[in-house]
């Protein structure tokens, strides 16, 4: 491996770990809004939790069905410049934070906040939850570059700490 390899392999591993911090910033701050606002969101349209539930389940069922029989979708017809032009949109929104994503942090969060008597502990366990979720997603991506080099020879701890 040359030199101009090595430094190009090493460039574009610090624009995906800076992809990975930030993506997971993103996620991390719909997640919230998500969990708090859902309830707000879900008065201002007039919905009830069980409507929404119904509704997201059938969005649900459909994307799901479009994957399993490998319906088309259109090709891009511009790249983006630099890896960091994905931040937001495609990779955070609507990839990762998606609707099978948003839907269930939205009831979790409308049921927690909606019960007759809100219990602290309630509320913690579920952005604890999500919060531990997110860590683990961005911890994935961030190590994204190590983890498919570890996949060709050596030990996980070389290949992360070496």
């Amino acid at each position: 491996e040359n030199a101009a390899t090595k430094e190009y392999r090493n460039s574009f591993g610090a624009d995906k770990r800076y992809v990975a911090i930030h993506v997971t910033y993103v996620v991390l701050i719909v997640a919230v809004i998500s969990y708090f606002a859902g309830n707000a969101f879900l008065n201002l349209f007039g919905l009830d939790l069980d409507g929404f539930r119904i509704g997201s389940g059938v969005l649900l069922m459909i994307m799901a069905q479009k994957l399993a029989l490998g319906s088309e979708t259109p090709t891009a017809t511009s790249r983006p410049k630099s890896v960091r032009e994905i931040i937001v949109v495609p990779l955070a929104i609507p990839i990762i934070m998606g609707p099978a994503c948003v839907s269930p942090i939205i009831i979790i969060g409308a049921e927690a906040l909606r019960a007759p008597e809100v219990s602290w502990f309630t509320i913690a366990f579920g952005i604890i939850g999500f919060l531990a979720a997110i860590l683990a997603l961005g911890t994935i991506l961030y190590f994204s570059e190590a983890l498919e080099r570890h996949k060709c020879g050596g030990t996980l701890w070389q290949t992360l700490f070496l």
